[in-house]
């Protein structure tokens, strides 16, 4: 389902991905991508200050090519990197947020996310909420929500606040949100759910040998992986992908590409059908490999 596609930006404002060995993304290339996502349908772009120059570069070329009222941008707030949210918090969060939108040539968004979740579960919390709510009901986003790393996150999370919107980290390998009934549970509660990670930063698709040392002790669970894709006669890619796709509970996948062709091999895997309850024996329990937050390259 190319519906389900949400293109991330982080490569359009700097280099990133353990596997990324193209560097930042070009303008000229950035166009094109846009040009094709429009022509399959893709609507919606994930992006956020604190990815370098992602949010001039989507907001200027969104505009050139004439698609930006049709295209739906989810952005976030700074980092507030304090131990208790005050005004002074919330003042930056506006500032940095009006920046955004001028950035991204546009006097609304679709979404906007808190970028680290901790930021609303330290004391203070509730009034980084309010501030979110304030600039949902002045018409600057049309919906409010959190960016999580984990499932205790989630929990807190829904404890206390009403959301629309999360993105979450899940692969093919990290399926503990699913099995442990999360996603059940903020669909549940009405709150989109926007994957990303879904290739591990480009672990995925890397080839067992491409791996750099550091996950050496996980080059076993790399290789079983990539034997269930050839016996399906599936790309890494193409599992990874059709796997996330078929789960009833996301509705959008957030992929990063660094080019056209990137794209045109997502938008194709996208179309690929596969049974879920098959591949739920992929599921690991290895942190080191699961969480990048985690990893020392």
């Amino acid at each position: 389902m190319i519906a389900k596609l949400a293109i991330g930006t982080v490569q359009f404002g700097k280099a990133y991905g353990v596997s990324n060995q193209h560097g930042q993304t070009q303008a000229e290339e950035v166009r094109q991508i846009i040009q094709y996502a429009d022509h399959c349908g893709i609507d919606c772009y994930d992006t956020a200050p604190t990815y370098g120059n992602s949010e001039e570069v989507l907001g200027t070329l969104l505009h050139e090519i004439g698609v930006r009222q049709a295209c739906r941008v989810v952005t976030k707030t700074p980092h507030l990197k304090v131990h208790t949210v005050d005004e002074a918090s919330i003042e930056q969060v506006r500032h940095v947020f009006s920046k955004s939108l001028e950035k991204l040539n546009s006097k609304r968004v679709e979404g906007l996310l808190v970028h680290a979740a901790n930021d609303l579960l330290i004391v203070g919390g509730n009034i980084l909420y309010q501030a979110l709510r304030d600039e949902k009901e002045s018409g600057r986003t049309e919906k409010i929500g959190v960016s999580i790393y984990t499932g205790e996150q989630i929990d807190a999370i829904l404890d206390q606040f009403d959301i629309d919107l999360i993105q979450l980290p899940f692969n093919i390998l990290d399926q503990h949100l699913l099995h442990d009934g999360q996603l059940d549970r903020l669909k549940d509660r009405g709150v989109e759910i926007h994957v990303r990670s879904i290739f591990l930063q480009g672990l995925l698709l890397m080839e067992r040998e491409q791996l750099p040392e550091y996950f050496s002790n996980h080059r076993a669970t790399i290789g079983h992986f990539h034997a269930v894709a050839d016996e399906r006669n599936l790309t890494p890619l193409q599992l990874s992908l059709s796997y996330g796709i078929a789960l009833p509970q996301v509705d959008k996948i957030v992929v990063g590409v660094n080019n056209l062709q990137q794209l045109q091999e997502v938008v194709a895997a996208a179309q690929i059908q596969v049974d879920v309850e098959e591949l739920h024996e992929l599921a690991v329990n290895e942190p080191i490999l699961l969480n990048p937050a985690l990893w020392k390259l």
